[in-house]
């Protein structure tokens, strides 16, 4: 509201220019003749509290008016006369625009009147919610809004029919979602007309995470106006799922996740044909289409968004599908390609791993539903290749911490070059760049062949022509493909020295070339951007978060945002400090995490030079089902989990390739690694897995035996073996697996492991003293 032209004048004269504005104004409020009591009564407060004129004054006046002209004025007229005496005033104190701004903050108003009374019955019907919404969003925005208090209890009735039910995101995104917000969600929704479905959970975080960067009614931040950007973003509502199970009579599909847990895993094969021979309503086939047509020719992913999905204590990562498609080719083509995809999300909700998650985390019997984030995938074309020069996962929190210069505060990234995959999964013999905000250009690694050996080798990249994700060596890309950026991510090996590009236009040699990111962390506003999101991120979601981004083109794109489940990880712990050497069986300074683990009355081995001897891939898949076999039977004991390199890695050669369903009973995973060439760096840090981990309260230890310190008693974990007692269908591998009773083996004392992250420094002793989980033991 602007300040009024002046004070009034006892005498008050209206010239001709007030007259033509005042005739103006008049056409505007006769255009919602039920709101004319409302005008006037929000014309006349405002000049009151602007101390222009009193409510007594216009009263007077108007009636010194009647007494001037007597006869020509009835009494019936007096309330139109003291109304066109307070549009007089107002007119002449006022601008267009503050006439407009009032006039459409009482529209609003009325609207949210309408909401109110709507939102409250029981059979309302999500047509009549729209029809308003669409109606008080038609209205302009202008300078004047409907205060918070007014809108709230709209904003959390919206987002709770749409977005989200569950309280903790509501608490938070009440403040942030505004009802225009939703409007234009509403807009951008896939949905069955005759009911009302939620965007589900990975969904609400992205919508959340972009209102807090990118608010709609505040002032925004200029860094994030000229370096942050969000892919578009579409919405297929979990109402759609529920008319796909209906219409293909798939309802008894429900009970699926009661069955034991090996037939889940034998009947998943045959539920994906059920799937992939179903149907889409017609309906929504019809606004799928408008939606692909809207994209035009452009990737995609499509990606899950269950109500169970990133929400406060469990964030289900990488437990259900996501699938890129090239979307090229004619519509129907795209179509079909799109429903394949949209059926693939749908039916991992009955996947083997997820239900067992969910059976870990007492969910079972809740009833899971789906929805689909559609994104336009973030990169540029290069020939048949598609790809962001960079993409990663940040974490406002860095738990790894290899030297003392890092804060834990300040978050860490876990960047790759190409497709996001990568960061988020433990792929191959390939390594992301791990980068500590706090000392971004600090490394694991020193000396020129550990930074080569252990950086990024292979990128991701999508093929246009096949439609699929592929992986390429860093060679084989700057042979093939001339991309003017990569001097931002590529240093040079030479004489001895890898250094990054001192021009960007340089041609870098493919054989020299390392993946180190040098220039994009050194150079630019790419450091200070991301650590003032991931910070102001954690301080409204008031705890830890992480977030999926690329970068490309110089614009770093913020893609989702999940609050960490930390709510199980100990805040201090103390390390008994008097044990005896001979009591201990393992040190180590490569925790990830604060860890109190006691009592531990088996120990799994996986003998890592044993299994590096086996011969064939069937032959460690076989060891990695074993596992699982193993965390069945003892279910109801307290175990360790002891195995070769990366547990879940993608590449059976460097570690166990389990699911978190066949370990997802053990009280702690320990990595043990042999390095021949000194320390290995890559750790699980910010992947799916250790978010699987971090939720179910497993702590992740890394022992490097003979690397800064850390020692291992291999002969204890590789002597006696109860294998063929736990599980004597698997006896054939007890030369590779060994299960240790502890308490057999070291005269009824048990197992215990300490780690203080801060130090950072852990071991793991046994002693037949009954501890006390929360304290410090001699």
């Amino acid at each position: 509201m602007g300040n009024p032209k002046g004070m009034a004048s006892p005498n008050l004269v209206i010239n001709q220019i007030d007259l033509l504005r005042a005739h103006k104004m008049h056409r505007y409020m006769n255009k919602f003749p039920e709101l004319t009591d409302r005008f006037h009564e929000i014309f006349l407060s405002v000049m009151e509290e602007k101390g222009i004129v009193t409510r007594e004054r216009i009263i007077k006046e108007t009636k010194d008016l009647f007494e001037k002209f007597g006869g020509q004025m009835s009494i019936d007229d007096f309330d139109d006369y003291v109304n066109t005496m307070i549009d007089i005033y107002f007119v002449t104190h006022f601008t267009d625009s503050d006439i407009n701004n009032l006039i459409n903050l009482v529209r609003k108003r009325a609207k949210c009147t309408e909401f109110s009374r709507l939102l409250n019955l029981e059979n309302t019907t999500s047509e009549q919610i729209e029809e308003v919404l669409h109606a008080f969003c038609s209205i302009p925005l202008g300078e004047l809004y409907i205060s918070k208090t007014e809108a709230m209890g709209i904003r959390v009735e919206l987002i709770k029919r749409y977005i989200s039910a569950q309280l903790p995101y509501i608490s938070i995104a009440k403040n942030h979602v505004t009802i225009r917000d939703i409007n234009e969600l509403i807009s951008k929704s896939i949905g069955s007309k005759n009911m009302t479905g939620k965007l589900g959970g990975k969904a609400a975080g992205i919508i959340l995470m972009q209102k807090i960067l990118r608010p709609l009614l505040e002032k925004r931040d200029p860094d994030y106006e000229k370096y942050v950007r969000f892919p578009e973003t579409f919405f297929v509502r979990s109402d759609v799922f529920q008319r796909f199970l209906e219409v293909n009579n798939l309802h008894d599909i429900h009970t699926h996740k009661y069955r034991d847990s090996q037939e889940i895993e034998k009947e998943f094969p045959i539920l994906k044909k059920h799937f992939q021979k179903a149907v889409f309503p017609e309906e929504v086939i019809g606004q799928i289409t408008q939606m692909l047509e809207e994209i035009g020719e452009e990737p995609i992913i499509v990606r899950s968004s269950s109500f169970l999905e990133d929400n406060f204590d469990l964030a289900f990562a990488g437990k259900y599908e996501s699938v890129v498609l090239s979307n090229q080719g004619d519509i129907n083509t795209r179509l079909e390609k799109f429903l394949d995809a949209a059926k693939q999300v749908y039916v991992s909700i009955y996947r083997p791993d997820p239900i067992s998650y969910r059976t870990q985390h007492d969910l079972l019997d809740y009833n899971e539903n789906m929805s689909l984030v559609v994104q336009k995938l973030v990169g540029t074309r290069f020939g048949d290749y598609f790809l962001p020069l960079a993409s990663g996962v940040g974490l406002s929190m860095n738990s790894y911490r290899w030297s003392a210069k890092i804060k834990r505060e300040d978050g860490l990234l876990r960047m790759v070059m190409g497709l996001g995959t990568r960061a988020v999964e433990r792929v191959g013999e390939d390594f992301p760049r791990l980068v500590s905000l706090s000392d971004p250009m600090l490394r694991p690694e020193i000396t020129v062949k550990a930074i080569r050996q252990y950086s990024q080798k292979w990128l991701d990249v999508l093929n246009l022509k096949t439609g699929k994700v592929e992986p390429l060596h860093i060679v084989d890309f700057l042979n093939k493909v001339d991309h003017p950026d990569t001097s931002i991510v590529l240093s040079v090996e030479k004489d001895g020295c890898v250094s990054a590009p001192m021009f960007a236009n340089k041609k870098i040699d493919a054989s020299s070339a390392v993946i180190t990111f040098e220039n994009l962390l050194k150079k630019g506003n790419f450091i200070k951007v991301m650590k003032k999101i991931l910070k102001e991120l954690e301080m409204v979601y008031k705890r830890p978060v992480d977030i999926d981004f690329a970068f490309d083109r110089g614009y770093i794109y913020v893609l989702q945002c999940r609050p960490l489940a930390w709510g199980k990880i100990p805040a201090r712990v103390e390390i008994p400090d008097n044990i005896s050497k001979k009591s201990v069986l393992f040190t180590s300074s490569h925790g990830l995490m604060n860890t109190i683990v006691t009592d531990i009355e088996y120990a799994i081995y996986v003998d890592p030079k044993k299994y590096a001897e086996l011969k064939t891939p069937d032959e460690k898949m076989e060891v990695a089902h074993a596992i699982g076999k193993i965390n069945r039977a003892l279910q109801d004991k307290r175990f360790i989990l002891m195995g070769p390199g990366r547990w879940g890695s993608n590449n059976i050669e460097l570690g166990v390739k389990i699911t978190f369903n066949e370990i997802s009973n053990t009280k702690l995973l320990v990595e043990v690694g042999f390095p021949k060439n000194g320390y290995l760096p890559d750790v699980s840090y910010g992947t799916h897995f250790f978010m699987d981990l971090i939720e179910t309260g497993i702590p992740l230890l890394v022992i490097f035996p003979g690397v800064k310190g850390d020692t291992l008693d291999e002969a204890f974990f590789t002597g006696s073996n109860a294998l063929d007692t736990i599980c004597p269908e698997i006896a054939s591998l007890k030369g590779v697996i060994k299960v240790l009773n502890i308490p057999e083996a070291a005269k009824d004392k048990k197992l215990h492991i300490y780690y203080d992250e801060s130090i950072p420094s852990g071991l793991g002793f046994i002693s037949s003293q009954k501890l006390d989980r929360r304290r410090k033991y001699v």
